[in-house]
């Protein structure tokens, strides 16, 4: 069967089917969608329920920044050098050496540029792929449906050759409960996790490795939990993208399903109790602190 054929028959699929097929294939379990347990459940249940235009509208990167402006100030925005409908039109001779290229409509779609007279020669090709892809047909991740395909070019985050650790906040109903920094994504990706109060956690979805090191607690943290949290206010769970630079906070990006809600079997007990952190809305319970 040619891969062309394979998805269309995928794409025929019904949300729910696929999304049932592809948990069982994930999880080898038989997802409660009705009433989660999980919050892998959870996510499925609201990629199929939870049509919320405010989610599909901060899903699309060029204006989930009007929104940052709007809720905390523009402030927190990363300098854009442009956003273009097409790969075409994007002037690469006009940018700095060094920029972020991001594809507005879906997951995954970025290319880190250090040096512009270095690009990949097919680099227009794959952005042109990606400006023809719908990433809603990957996990069904409903936000992303009706998007029209763009690029953004930001100023690159980096200081002494590194790029900007990630926070990821998770905001459940407006609290941030959950911190997850990602370091050197895009060499050995490695992972730490933290709770709103910088305890560390034994806590993994499978996605990197575990950060070795000790990891200071950010001089503004609090700062960027309260810009989290206020972003996060409008949506009952939401992941919201962060970087610390230079003394600056600034966002990335508005994610509301994590992983599309597929991870590894392994970690079914930090499942259920994020779900259980969410409903009672409460914090991580102690046993999985890590010291």
């Amino acid at each position: 069967m040619s891969s062309g054929l394979k998805s269309l028959m995928i794409r025929a699929l019904p949300a729910y089917i696929y999304v049932v097929l592809r948990y069982i294939y994930s999880f080898r379990r038989m997802p409660s969608l009705m009433f989660p347990g999980r919050l892998s459940e959870l996510i499925q249940h609201k990629k199929l329920n939870a049509k919320d235009i405010l989610v599909a509208f901060t899903s699309d990167k060029e204006y989930a920044r009007q929104y940052v402006k709007a809720v905390v100030g523009e402030q927190y925005l990363i300098p854009c050098h442009g956003i273009f409908r097409s790969a075409e039109e994007i002037p690469f001779d006009r940018f700095p050496d060094a920029f972020a290229l991001k594809g507005t409509h879906g997951s995954g779609y970025n290319v880190i540029v250090r040096d512009k007279h270095g690009l990949p020669e097919n680099l227009v090709q794959t952005l042109a792929a990606w400006g023809q892809a719908n990433y809603y047909w990957v996990s069904r991740d409903w936000g992303y449906k009706y998007l029209t395909p763009k690029f953004i070019v930001e100023e690159l985050l980096v200081h002494d050759g590194a790029l900007a650790v990630d926070y990821k906040i998770f905001v459940f109903s407006g609290k941030a409960r959950l911190i997850q920094l990602d370091f050197d994504r895009y060499t050995k990706h490695s992972q730490a996790f933290f709770n709103e109060n910088w305890k560390r956690l034994n806590i993994s979805f499978g996605a990197g490795l575990q950060y070795p090191q000790q990891v200071p607690r950010p001089d503004r943290l609090e700062d960027a939990i309260t810009v989290a949290e206020a972003l996060g206010a409008a949506f009952d769970l939401v992941r919201i993208d962060l970087y610390l630079h230079q003394g600056n906070i600034y966002f990335g990006e508005f994610t509301h399903y994590h992983l599309s809600g597929f991870w590894s079997k392994e970690f079914d007990e930090v499942d259920r109790e994020l779900f259980e952190v969410f409903s009672e809305d409460r914090p991580i319970a102690k046993r999985f602190y890590m010291d």
